[in-house]
């Protein structure tokens, strides 16, 4: 049984002698409490035959500060964008005791999060706190196990809410006027490192995944070619590599949008695609544009080539699809009614009429 002795008021030291381990606390709090800590030591002593390193830290800002230092002196720097990201931790949730961190707790800063960021950035910044917290255990064996649990449950919760991930079916079609709306208004957001105007007009014509984009280094750049080497998704080559041609579409030359860019920056585009998304949705917001993803632009894109006669197998060497398969046409590829009513009367489709046999047959002039 664990010897307590009080200290002052409301102020006891607790000693383990159990099994060979031995252990001291000082416990502020009831006699109760220290005896339950007692009795708690005790168990984990017999279940596991020793006692796990007690947390060190108090705060979860205290946390992602050890977190980020440690990974320094070891050699390893994160990006501005993490840096960001657990700065903003620090900052908006630093003060929460780290042994009570719990679902409810990330729950609320979740949807705190969702006023001002998309699904992709909130997800983002919860992954973050996540990998501090594994961090902890994993390096410094800091029992947080509890804590990596509360934002994985969180994460789903916030899910059932679409206020993370995005995993709906779409079929959004958008017009070039919402675009142009939207990058007028990154016009005027002027506190952003961000070149969104720049990003979009790419984006619109030139059927990109955004982190193919902000991946393109200088060196990718193929001029003799008017062409980029891009690594893009295989289903069994993890390391494919295409050589991806930058045409001029609909009078727009997608190679200097690329290559024009200025030269002191990292890349053409040194960008998160995660952050590149959650500041396209505060704009779009802000726009008063409503339902539109930053990937439906690449729909748009995709969608405006097919309907202007880009043959498939061309259109699936732009959008980095190695096989035949639905998503072309099923995903990609989303025609509005005026589009499909101008299709019909291109073709005289609509002159003709159709018999129950489903023989199609001119119609007679009268």
């Amino acid at each position: 049984m664990a010897q307590i002795k009080p200290i002052s008021r409301d102020k006891w030291q607790v000693a383990v002698d159990y099994k060979g381990v031995r252990k001291k606390k000082t416990i502020i709090g009831s006699k109760a409490q220290a005896q339950q800590w007692g009795l708690d030591r005790e168990k984990e002593i017999e279940a596991t035959g020793t006692l796990a390193p007690e947390l060190k830290l108090t705060s979860l800002g205290e946390l992602v500060e050890a977190y980020e230092k440690d990974m320094a002196a070891n050699g390893v720097h994160f990006s501005h964008t993490k840096s960001y990201n657990l700065f903003k931790i620090r900052e908006q949730i630093g003060a929460i005791v780290l042994s009570a961190l719990g679902k409810q707790d990330v729950v609320a800063y979740g949807k705190k999060l969702a006023k001002t960021r998309g699904p992709n950035g909130v997800k983002e910044r919860l992954n973050y706190l996540s990998k501090a917290l594994k961090w902890g255990k994993s390096h410094k064996d800091y029992p947080l196990q509890p804590q990596i649990d509360a934002v994985a449950n969180a994460i789903s919760v916030l899910g059932t809410y679409r206020l993370v991930g995005d995993a709906v079916a779409r079929n959004r079609s958008v017009s070039d006027a919402e675009i142009d709306t939207i990058k007028a208004q990154f016009q005027t957001m002027r506190r952003s490192d961000i070149d969104m105007p720049e990003l979009v007009d790419v984006l619109r014509v030139l059927p990109l995944r955004v982190g193919e984009l902000c991946k393109i280094e200088w060196t990718d750049l193929l001029p003799e070619l008017r062409a980029v080497k891009m690594k893009r998704k295989h289903p069994t080559n993890p390391n494919f590599v295409q050589i991806v041609a930058l045409p001029v579409i609909g009078g727009v030359d997608t190679y200097e949008l690329i290559a024009g860019r200025p030269r002191h920056l990292a890349r053409p585009f040194p960008y998160s695609s995660k952050t590149v998304s959650s500041y396209f949705w505060l704009g779009h917001k802000m726009a008063g544009v409503q339902d539109i993803h930053l990937h439906d632009l690449r729909a748009h894109a995709i969608t405006w080539l097919r309907d202007n006669g880009l043959p498939k197998e061309q259109a699936k060497a732009l959008m980095g699809h190695s096989r035949d398969s639905k998503v072309l046409d099923e995903v990609y590829t989303r025609f509005s009614a005026d589009q499909v009513h101008g299709a019909i009367e291109r073709t005289g489709i609509d002159k003709m009429q159709r018999r129950r046999t489903g023989e199609v047959v001119p119609l007679r002039a009268a």
